[in-house]
Formats: structure tokens, sequence, C-alpha cells
């Protein structure tokens, strides 16, 4: 039995959908974009009422 049976599927068909290995990237790095640009629109959404008043 494969532990990593799951996790490769997925790793195939983002990248085939996302065409992942074309474009120089992988999903750890595509995950960690998402999650900064989160984390910055989160910040910028509490910070903004504060310079406003």
């Amino acid at each position: 039995m494969e532990g990593n049976g799951c996790a490769g599927y997925l790793t195939v068909m983002l990248d085939r959908i996302f065409q992942l290995p074309q474009n120089n990237t992988n999903i750890r790095r595509e995950m960690l974009a998402g999650l900064t640009t989160f984390l910055t629109m989160a910040y910028i959404i509490f910070v903004q009422p504060a310079v406003g008043s």
C-alpha cells in the first residue's frame, strides 16, 4: 500500500490542469504565492480603517 497515492494523483492532475511545469513553477510555490496574497489582502483590510481615521 502506497502512502503517496492520492497526493501523487492530485499533483499530476494539478500539473495537467494548470500546466505548472511548462510555466516553470510547482504546487508548493503556487500555494505559497496564494497564501502570501491572502495574508497581504487580509492585512490591508485590517489596517485600512485605522489609516482612514
